[in-house]
């Protein structure tokens, strides 16, 4: 299933950088702290408060 080959990239990126975690940033789009996580991680700094969703649904 695809699913399985989606978990199993996931993984393969994630052992690539191993001990350089800081160079990978792994983000849940549902997480209200999605953008102060990026602006870190970029060390940026942005107005940007919440992350653009377009094609949410309303149950979340």
């Amino acid at each position: 299933m695809l699913i399985n080959d989606y978990r199993r990239y996931n993984t393969s990126v994630k052992d690539y950088f191993g001990d350089d975690s800081d160079k990978l940033l792994v983000v849940t789009l549902e997480d209200p702290k999605i953008t102060e996580h990026i602006k870190e991680f970029l060390g940026i700094d942005s107005t940007l408060e919440m992350m653009p969703w377009e094609n949410r649904t309303d149950n979340k």
